[in-house]
């Protein structure tokens, strides 16, 4: 990969380039250093693009392309590798961050990691976070070990709760992907996995994404699919990862209200538990989430800046006084959310998130993108159904809180 051209960063307006999550002034490089993955998920579509043999550039290269970016002037870099560290390159990766530190780059950075590579090198996250890693997003993808047989993910529950925690540990905000809605997984399936992002919020995850398994073209998934006629539609629009396009064990109805309640629950249980079991959180990870422009780690990475696009496709006008009233439970309910994510973290909700839920215009209030799913095509009653699910989110945590304090009086 040494024998690629070097990225023309000096051709790019830099100011065009940042990363408003982390302050509205912070631009933001994106570097390659390697391409492909030895591993065989069969919904990924890094393998029919780059291949499943994996190969890097040498550290004196991407060293190089760093110097670039700090002459420069970025802030931020984020490693685009679609898997940042595997086996072979561990000790590779060691030698990187030393040289990093020696350079005194002063990058703050952002990557892609294996749970289990993760759990298994704390030394590596560790020294990977003395040199600049912030932010790294894991794909968890299920908290059911049989799915993930068959998703072929090659990865174990244990190692992803021990990954968070490692990476929380050092300072790193972490993000988890999970995913529902496979051809051969079942409700209980389904919901097991929702159980299971609870557990990653209490080993230190910072930030849930749930999507639903899609089907890409070029995918074992897709071709899976379109031979057995289970495709509703090839219009490559709705092939968002945010909707159901294809049949599957389970009504797609049930899996979009999963997902929406997989979403709301993690950061209500954030909050929930921030306040309960206060933690301690590195100074630096604590600045990073209480700059103004960071709206909650699940908003603030995935969500607009506004709300245009999404207000646009709004349920129709056939709901009437319905519609209007949802719409406004909705965005203040989306604000709560970065309220709730941060409040987990920094045990006090910000003043500015305190301003746009009690004073600010809700009409610049931001929403995530994963509402566009079922704000365009979807029912009145799946926003209704995801809000009741929160709700007895709530009363299930604290029913569960008061039943613990039974048990340990009983106990005394």
């Amino acid at each position: 990969m040494d024998r690629l051209p070097y990225p023309a960063l000096d051709l790019v307006p830099k100011e065009k380039y940042t990363i408003r999550v982390f302050g509205n002034d912070d631009t933001v490089a994106c570097l390659e250093t390697a391409r492909g993955c030895p591993y065989a998920c069969d919904f990924c579509s890094v393998t029919p693009t780059w291949g499943n043999k994996w190969r890097n550039k040498s550290n004196t290269r991407i060293l190089m392309e760093l110097d670039q970016a700090k002459r420069l002037g970025y802030d931020w870099i984020f490693f685009t590798d679609d898997i940042f560290v595997v086996y072979p390159n561990v000790k590779q990766r060691m030698d990187l961050f030393q040289k990093m530190l020696q350079h005194n780059f002063g990058f703050k950075w952002i990557v892609q990691m294996r749970a289990d590579v993760t759990a298994l090198n704390p030394e590596l996250i560790r020294l990977g976070s003395e040199a600049g890693m912030r932010l790294a997003f894991l794909g968890i993808e299920s908290g059911s070990p049989e799915i993930l047989r068959k998703m072929h993910k090659g990865l174990f529950t244990p190692q992803s709760v021990k990954a968070v925690r490692v990476l929380s540990e050092n300072g790193v905000i972490v993000l988890c992907g999970m995913m529902i809605g496979a051809p051969y997984e079942r409700f209980r399936d389904m919901t097991r996995t929702v159980e299971f992002s609870h557990k990653l919020a209490d080993a230190g995850a910072d930030a849930i994404q749930f999507t639903v398994y899609t089907p890409l073209p070029g995918t074992r998934a897709f071709d899976d699919a379109l031979r057995g006629n289970k495709l509703f539609t090839l219009d490559w629009d709705r092939y968002d990862v945010l909707a159901p396009v294809m049949k599957t064990r389970v009504h797609p109805a049930l899996i979009q209200m999963l997902q929406f309640y997989g979403n709301y629950s993690f950061y209500i249980r954030k909050f929930l538990m921030g306040k309960l079991q206060p933690h301690k959180v590195k100074e630096f990870k604590r600045d990073l989430m209480l700059i103004e422009g960071f709206y909650g780690l699940g908003g603030g990475l995935f969500w607009p800046a506004n709300t245009s696009a999404i207000m646009a496709s709004s349920p129709p006008a056939r709901y009437g006084v319905a519609s209007g009233i949802m719409n406004t439970f909705r965005n203040t309910g989306m604000v709560m959310s970065f309220a709730l994510s941060l409040t987990a973290v920094t045990g006090v909700i910000p003043a500015y998130i305190v301003y746009q839920l009690f004073i600010g215009n809700f009409s610049g209030t931001l929403a995530p993108n994963f509402a566009a799913a079922y704000l365009s095509g979807q029912s009145f009653a799946f926003e209704l159904s995801a809000i009741l699910l929160t709700l007895a989110t709530l009363f299930s945590l604290v029913r569960g809180k008061e039943t613990r304090h039974v048990a340990s009086a009983t106990e005394v």
